[in-house]
């Protein structure tokens, strides 16, 4: 039972980062469309 609780724990933790690092680029990737569209 613990383990398949610490077992989803972690692939929720993977999932989460994942996808703030997925955000992270995103966000980068339009700061640096919006400088470019800018000049």
């Amino acid at each position: 039972m613990v383990k398949i609780l610490l077992h989803t724990l972690s692939r929720v933790k993977n999932t989460v980062s994942w996808s703030f690092y997925l955000l992270f680029i995103h966000l980068s990737h339009i700061r640096v469309t919006l400088k470019t569209s800018s000049i």
